[in-house]
């Protein structure tokens, strides 16, 4: 269906909903599946911006995102009240006031915090602190765990001339560029190291290898990464205006224009 007529779905008020919104509710929680909305939960003092399709739910010890992104604030509370409880599939973030940016997909996902400060309770009871401009993954990357890495040889790199025709009987092998999915998890392993240079020189060479079609999530994750992580001004405000120019109309529009207020870009030279 599209836009809901009331006010509120699945126990969220729907604070903004743009015209091309298309939300249901259903048993596994509110699904927007196009157009973006605010939604917010008044009790807890919790807004929910989505970036995407998503799944969230309002449950009894807060709110959680079952599958895609979205960016959480949450008012700042009184000393010695309880946290504020954003639940993804790795444990619960409490919050005692903060913005901050949560991508679930079901069996892993990743946390940015840009404001404020955050602490993350893993299933196993586990509390790890989160600061301003570190990104906490989950599950757990354990150290000798295999990183996702192009099994491209140097030598491929090499361009080579179109007309050059092969040999009989020489075999040739096709190496396929990683996949965006592919490129995520990658990305949360490097953010999950806070190595965020490198993180965002791997998107660079990665959107060069992706067709255009799925090359706006890398190029959004890029801007991310310089604006929130390295915090690199002058570089995220080049790379927002190229995006904006790029990607008309894109699903990160507004995303991409918050970022760029908050870097003061307008009328800087870039």
């Amino acid at each position: 269906m599209g836009a809901p007529s009331a006010r509120s779905v699945g126990g969220l008020e729907v604070a903004h909903a743009s015209a091309d919104l298309v939300v249901r509710e259903d048993s596994t929680g509110v699904v927007i599946q196009g157009g973006e909305a605010v939604l917010l939960d008044a009790a807890r003092a919790i807004t929910l911006r989505s970036q995407g399709p998503l799944v969230v739910r309002r449950e009894s010890s807060g709110v959680r995102l079952v599958r895609g992104r979205a960016e959480f604030s949450v008012s700042h509370r009184q000393a010695g009240a309880p946290p504020a409880v954003v639940l993804v599939s790795g444990g619960a973030i409490e919050v005692m006031g903060t913005r901050f940016t949560v991508e679930e997909r079901g069996e892993g996902g990743t946390v940015t915090l840009h404001e404020g400060a955050i602490a993350f309770r893993r299933l196993g009871g586990e509390v790890v602190p989160v600061q301003v401009g570190q990104t906490l993954a989950w599950p757990v990357v354990e150290a000798a765990a295999p990183v996702l890495r192009e099994p491209e040889p140097v030598e491929s790199e090499r361009p080579q001339p179109l007309a050059t025709p092969s040999p009989k009987g020489a075999s040739s092998r096709v190496v396929r560029a990683p996949s965006v999915d592919e490129v995520l998890r990658e990305l949360e392993v490097l953010r999950g190291r806070h190595e965020f240079e490198q993180a965002a020189r791997y998107l660079e060479e990665s959107m060069r290898k992706q067709p255009v079609a799925t090359r706006e999530r890398l190029s959004f994750e890029l801007g991310s990464v310089l604006t929130y992580q390295l915090k690199d001004t002058q570089r995220a405000c080049a790379h927002w205006a190229r995006h904006e120019e790029q990607f008309r109309r894109g699903r990160y529009t507004e995303a991409v224009q918050r970022a760029s207020g908050t870097l003061s870009c307008e009328g800087r030279e870039r």
